[in-house]
């Protein structure tokens, strides 16, 4: 039977340690790339967001433009040469 001591044990113990830093290590580095993922992920969303928002602001802004030249328009129709000229013969 072979005879350990305290040396032996202490190494055995240090080789277990090293092995489960060397885990714990690895699980730390596969954290950190999954949150580097989730974190690109979450900044591509939010350009596309960024991007639909100024499509949409561009569109608001088409809009009332086309809004109030109809009203315009409305409006100096309602007038008429009539109410410009007062009727006189030119």
């Amino acid at each position: 039977m072979a005879d350990f001591g305290l040396a032996e044990a202490g190494l055995a113990l240090s080789a277990a340690g090293t092995g489960v830093a060397t885990i714990g290590a690895l699980n730390s580095a596969a954290a950190t790339a999954a949150d580097a993922r989730y974190k690109a992920q979450v900044a591509e969303n939010n350009q596309i967001i960024a991007t639909q928002n100024a499509q949409y602001a561009s569109q608001a802004g088409a809009a009332a433009t086309t809004r109030a030249q109809l009203k315009q328009r409305a409006e100096l129709g309602a007038i008429g040469p009539t109410s410009i000229g007062g009727n006189r013969a030119i």
